[in-house]
Formats: structure tokens, C-alpha cells, sequence
């Protein structure tokens, strides 16, 4: 293969995923990396990520394929930021993305006081993501076709689940992968609309950050890392619980219930 032949294959790559991302269609994963690994022995990389790097970083969902891990340096090889993927169920919710606290537009010294009193009930699922089968999980069959209608993946297992009810300004942690952790703080909440604080911590380091704001029994969903085959997403669910103290929604009476799967 010549320099003309290269290029033209990278370009000729580069329109497949364009084409796969305006569509929503599935891209040939195995078929790429196998093609990047080619032109990588070959010493023609530089020339693969010229093509193919624009077209990842307009389409941020290219990012839960493979063959994208080739295409960065070495230096890295850091498992990818997550990143706000969805939000299902509920067109409300809105995300702000950190460094900085967005304008607190709940934060007037009447709803503070009405803060004080107030909790979220925050259930979060871990769920395990492919497209490699059409497993789905038994426990999850309540929300499988709308993970399927909203998702592009085809498979669905919970690894692990939480139930946390949080005051405003209570921090709630959940265990992820590895040396990941999650923390939620509720920042403000009225009886419509919550704003919430989600950090996603591995070990010392920061690699997630943002804001959103959700209606009752709003859902959104954060894409992760992939591993393996599989993608690692948060579904996070949100009941706002009535000020007055009597709960719209069953709680116990501990602040987290877990369950493992």
C-alpha cells in the first residue's frame, strides 16, 4: 500500500464513522481496529488520527468503541472522562458542566429554609452495557425497553444498585470500578425541581464533575469507560420528597440501603 492508498483508507474510515454517527447506525468496531493496527505497524498512526480524531471529537459517542483507544498516546491511556450520555424518561433534566457551580436559582433565603427540612430520595444503579447479545438483566426488566429504545446498546446487566436519602448539602458515596467512586450531593430543591452535585472520584483525582437538574422521578443516565465489550453506565433515578416531612415516596429509616448483585 502507497502514501495515496494510506490516506485514502484513513479518509474512507473517517466517512464510515461520520456517516455511522449522523445515522445512529453501528460501526464495524473490529473491522477498524484491525485496520488501525495495520496502518500502525506501518508507522502511519499520525496519519489515522488526522482523519479519524475531528470526527471523534464532533461525535462524543464514537468514544464507546474500541478502536478509539488506539488512537491515543500512550501517556493517555487513562480510562476516558464519563460523560452525560442521556436523559431518559424525563426531558426536564438539563447538566451543567464543571469546574464552577452554575447560578443557584433555587438559592433565595425562602427556599434555603425550606431546604433545611427537605431530602431526595437518589436511587443509582451500575449497569453493565454491550451489543455483542440481547441479554437482559431480570432485574432490570421493569426499565428494559426504555433502556433499549433510548440506549445503543442491546444488552443489560445491573452490577450493582443504592438507595441514598439525602438532605441539601449531605453527601452520598457509592463504590464503582476499580478505584472509581461516586459522590452526590443535593445542592437546592424545591417541590419541582432538584440540582444536584455529581463527582466521580479515582482515588485522590477528580475525573468527573457536574451539575444537573431533575424533576420528580427524573432519570439520567452517565456513560463510563468501556471494559472490554461492555460499557459502564449510572442510571440515576430521583424522587423529591415532600418539605411538609411526610414522604411521597416508601424510605427506611437509615440514610443508604445497598443492595449487590
Amino acid at each position: 500500500m502507497d502514501a495515496g492508498e494510506e490516506r485514502l483508507a484513513c479518509r474512507l474510515m473517517a466517512a464510515i464513522c461520520q456517516k455511522a454517527a449522523k445515522e445512529s447506525a453501528e460501526l464495524p468496531d473490529e473491522e477498524l481496529k484491525t485496520a488501525i493496527i495495520a496502518l500502525k505497524k506501518v508507522k502511519k498512526l499520525n496519519l489515522v488520527k488526522e482523519e479519524l480524531a475531528p470526527v471523534v471529537r464532533e461525535n462524543p459517542q464514537l468514544q464507546d468503541y474500541s478502536f478509539v483507544e488506539l488512537l491515543r498516546e500512550p501517556h493517555d491511556a487513562t480510562p476516558k472522562k464519563w460523560k452525560i450520555n442521556v436523559f431518559a424518561q424525563t426531558a426536564g433534566n438539563k447538566a451543567y458542566q464543571a469546574p464552577g457551580s452554575p447560578p443557584d436559582i433555587y438559592g433565595t433565603s425562602a427556599s434555603r429554609s425550606a431546604n433545611e427540612e427537605s431530602k431526595l430520595r437518589i436511587e443509582v444503579q451500575v449497569i453493565k452495557a454491550g451489543r455483542q447479545s440481547s441479554y437482559i438483566d431480570p432485574s432490570l426488566s421493569g426499565i428494559a425497553q426504555n433502556l433499549v429504545e433510548t440506549l445503543s446498546f442491546s444488552s443489560f446487566s445491573l452490577v450493582d444498585r443504592k438507595i441514598l436519602h439525602l438532605k441539601i448539602g449531605e453527601k452520598g458515596t457509592m463504590s464503582l470500578s476499580g478505584r472509581q467512586f461516586l459522590r452526590i450531593i443535593p445542592r437546592s430543591l424545591t417541590p419541582e425541581i432538584a440540582r444536584i452535585e455529581i463527582v466521580i472520584m479515582e482515588g485522590h483525582r477528580e475525573v468527573f464533575h457536574t451539575f444537573i437538574e431533575t424533576v420528580d422521578s427524573g432519570v439520567t443516565i452517565i456513560g463510563g469507560p468501556r471494559t472490554g465489550d461492555k460499557v459502564l453506565l449510572l442510571r440515576i433515578t430521583t424522587f423529591i420528597l415532600r418539605i411538609s416531612g411526610c414522604w411521597q415516596h416508601p424510605c427506611a429509616a437509615d440514610n443508604t440501603e445497598k443492595e449487590t448483585i
